[in-house]
């Protein structure tokens, strides 16, 4: 399933100085809740408890800034993204799709990931349940 949605990275907690409690940033917290309606627009799967194997593709547009060629080149997979570790745009996605395509992301099984860049921004997500020997 293919999402249209900027990849956003999942921030550091904050912490309210006053109350001594822990918050999650509005960047993040947005994000989520764009990512949850998406998957559940998209009709994507519930799978419950169980197991599951989690493939993502992380794409990105060019900064308009660059050249034609350079465009060109990161389209034809010559440059790759360096911007943000990978980690932090998987955990903003599990936690994303918490209770919406798993009861807790403590069910996924296997993770893969890849950032590319593509003339659009999206996240492709692809769940399988894991088959049991």
């Amino acid at each position: 399933m293919r999402i249209y949605i900027k990849p956003t990275t999942k921030e550091r907690p904050r912490f309210n100085t006053s109350t001594g409690r822990a918050f999650t940033t509005g960047k993040t917290r947005h994000f989520e809740e764009a990512l949850k309606w998406e998957y559940i627009k998209n009709n994507g799967k519930n799978y419950e408890d169980k197991f599951i194997e989690v493939d993502l593709v992380f794409a990105f547009t060019p900064p308009k800034s660059w050249s034609k060629k350079k465009i060109n080149e990161a389209l034809e997979v010559r440059i790759r993204p360096t911007k943000s570790d990978i980690d932090n745009y998987i955990k903003s996605v599990l936690d994303s799709l918490n209770t919406v395509a798993y009861t807790d992301d403590r069910y996924v099984y296997k993770v893969s990931a890849i950032k590319k860049y593509d003339t659009e921004d999206y996240i492709e997500i692809n769940i399988k349940e894991l088959e049991l020997i």
